[in-house]
């Protein structure tokens, strides 16, 4: 067909060049022939884009014979009852990547570091004397850091992390708390998670089901190289007003374990705009089993708030509480988190701070032995996403 418009095409320049030399247009005959062969051929196009992808189907109410708006994406269209509208669906992309067939269209990543102490910012507290006595004490949960990294589209989201929590108590050998070379006994317990996420969306944007179904490997060691390593090398080299941190004589009180879990649920994700705040709700539900020496049920809840406000879009507020239980018990935790959203080329840059509660069975294990189960837990770090 390509070629029939080509060869009327050149029958329609030599004939203009022939008329021209004559200073007459071309006959009604050959434009009549030129426009039959455009139409015939934008015709088996359109016969090829139906093919290759359908419009959807476009229902219109017009009993009460009033005129409606029509959304297209982000746009609308203000119809009436006599109109016509016509849809050209553009073409499938042949070269989409694997997560935007996946995951859909308007792919987002989200990169994440985070560090947490029971010391306000790593003892910053104790550079003032009389701020000192709000500051942690390096028992219960004492040292955590952390990298989430997420894939965001329209259909689903990827999430994986990598934590690691050290939990901290005394343990006096010989009726002596130190060592030789004064360091304080202390056993250390680091809890290391690695996790893969997949959900899957339905529904729009600002009102989503989430199916989901996640991997988690856990391992837990006396003798880690994790967050313990950090925070042996953290205080060695810890000077606070001209006097060094205290020194830990490192032991080992109980075997690795190595656990892992899989779990299914479902959630759902609601945005709503009063005015120009905005508040995004996020609610999930998970359960599923754990493997160890033996396999035992477990599940978990989390519920997020999030409220961010047009007039000071430098500033957002996240508060988050979740519960779960397994084969060590019941679990609580709860944290509050402020975060400054910085726009720089392309990306959004933000720094967070935050604070939490944690009511679990190693925090009580560990932290009974101070007398302080649940202590006030620091986080600080910062996202990056594009």
């Amino acid at each position: 067909m390509f070629k029939s418009i080509l060869i009327h095409v050149l029958l329609f320049s030599i004939s203009w060049c022939i008329h021209a030399q004559n200073f007459e247009a071309p006959s009604s005959e050959v434009l009549m022939v030129l426009n039959e062969a455009l139409l015939d051929e934008s015709q088996s196009i359109m016969r090829e884009m139906k093919q290759a992808r359908d419009c959807p189907e476009i229902k219109f109410d017009y009993s009460l014979n009033q005129s409606r708006d029509i959304k297209f994406g982000e746009a609308s269209l203000s119809v009436n009852k006599d109109d016509e509208i016509f849809c050209l669906c553009e073409l499938d992309k042949k070269n989409q990547s694997v997560f935007t067939k996946i995951f859909g269209e308007n792919i987002k990543h989200e990169l994440s570091l985070t560090n947490g102490n029971d010391n306000f910012l790593h003892g910053a507290f104790q550079l003032n004397d009389s701020l000192r006595k709000f500051d942690g004490d390096d028992r219960g949960r004492t040292f955590n850091m952390g990298s989430k990294y997420s894939l965001t589209g329209d259909k689903g989201e990827l999430k994986l992390n990598l934590d690691s929590t050290g939990f901290g108590k005394f343990n006096p050998q010989n009726g002596s708390r130190k060592d030789s070379d004064g360091r304080y006994y202390l056993n250390f317990h680091e809890f290391n998670t690695l996790s893969l996420e997949m959900n899957k969306f339905k529904g729009s944007k600002d009102n989503k089901l989430i199916f989901m179904s996640e991997f988690i490997y856990e391992n837990e060691s006396d003798n880690g190289n994790l967050s313990r390593a950090f925070q042996e090398e953290w205080h060695k080299k810890m000077n606070i007003n001209g006097h060094k941190s205290i020194q830990y004589h490192y032991l080992s009180d109980r075997p690795d374990q190595n656990t892992v879990k899989m779990l299914f649920g479902l959630g759902k994700e609601l945005s709503k705009d009063f005015g120009n705040l905005n508040c995004q709700v996020r609610i999930e539900a998970k359960t599923g089993l754990s493997f160890n020496s033996k396999t035992d049920p477990l599940f978990l809840s989390r519920g997020q708030l999030k409220l961010s406000h047009k007039a000071i879009p430098y500033l957002v507020l996240q508060a988050w509480a979740s519960y779960g239980e397994d084969f060590r018990g019941s679990s609580k935790s709860g944290g509050l988190e402020l975060s400054f959203p910085i726009k720089f080329r392309g990306m959004e840059i933000k720094p967070f701070i935050g604070i939490e509660k944690h009511y679990t069975p190693l925090d009580k294990e560990y932290g009974k032995v101070s007398g302080n189960e649940h202590e006030n837990y620091h986080v600080f770090g910062f996202k990056m996403s594009y």
